[in-house]
């Protein structure tokens, strides 16, 4: 019965033995764990695992309409290095402040299915853009928790110039915004109208000349824009009457707007932009 007992005491301590082993080797298995996430943290290149990185020459322009949405966007057909080709699908056209054109090269990052590359940043040159976000969610639209009607005052209408250092869409109306930099640090938010009303007649980068109604925004000033004349084009726009009523509301904006889709759907639009721009290029100063 002794060495029974003996026998035991040896297998309890053996037992005690493993776990003091087990417990001392934890914090090594937790460090051996942390360190290599530590190293892939430090050198993160910002690049998911579902994107790829690709550099190119520009072959062909065109603005598509999406089946998504009803913003026009830039589609780019991409000669790659190594003689491939892919359609790079970019943002709207006045959300980036130069035209993209055939000869240009571009180095684009993005999420790639079949033969399409859904761009999220885009090179050229030294300039990049940041065309959407990680998860592919669109950068010219910015949601907002709450829509809040502003109150067109005719008392209270100012004239401002400055340069447009930001272009997006806000809510489900689809309006467009802007951020106007008047002096070198002082910003206005202007509210300006709808995409497709203002479709190509301004962009970012653009010098703009705005006259409307002086509004508080959830405690910071902003412009209802009723007329606009953007410096680059030397294009004047109403956008609201002298009460503030919209050009694009009631049953002529409806027609109005009809007639765009139109135009859009069967690709004239794009044939439109080519032809003002050679235009612009002929005049004296035009082009870049």
């Amino acid at each position: 019965m002794r060495s029974l007992k003996i026998k035991k005491v040896e297998i309890v301590k053996e037992k005690v033995k493993i776990k003091k082993e087990a417990k001392m080797k934890k914090p090594l298995t937790l460090l051996m764990l942390i360190v290599p996430l530590f190293i892939l943290a430090q050198t993160d290149t910002g690049v998911t695992d579902e994107e790829v990185i690709v550099e190119g020459e520009v072959i062909e322009v065109e603005e598509v309409l999406p089946p998504y949405g009803e913003v026009n966007i830039v589609q780019a057909k991409i000669r790659l290095q190594n003689k491939e080709m892919l359609q790079a699908q970019l943002g709207p056209a006045w959300f980036l402040d130069e035209d993209i054109e055939v000869g240009d090269k571009l180095k684009l990052q993005g999420a790639l299915e079949e033969n399409k590359l859904k761009v999220r940043i885009m090179e050229r040159n030294t300039h990049r853009y940041n065309i959407r976000n990680e998860v592919g969610e669109p950068l010219w639209i910015r949601a907002r928790l709450q829509e809040k009607k502003c109150i067109y005052n005719p008392v209270k209408e100012k004239t401002m110039k400055g340069k447009i250092e930001e272009l997006y869409l806000t809510g489900e109306t689809l309006n467009l915004e802007a951020q106007v930099r008047i002096r070198e640090n002082e910003r206005v938010k202007v509210q300006l109208g709808p995409e497709w009303f203002l479709r190509n007649r301004v962009r970012v980068g653009d010098e703009i000349e705005v006259r409307g109604s002086d509004v508080d925004f959830d405690g910071a000033r902003m412009l209802l824009v009723r007329e606009m004349r953007n410096l680059r084009n030397k294009e004047e726009v109403t956008l609201r009457n002298r009460q503030g009523f919209p050009q694009w509301a009631g049953k002529e904006g409806e027609q109005l707007r009809g007639r765009t889709q139109e135009r859009l759907r069967d690709g004239s639009h794009t044939g439109e932009m080519q032809q003002k721009k050679s235009k612009e290029q002929k005049e004296p100063g035009g082009g870049k």
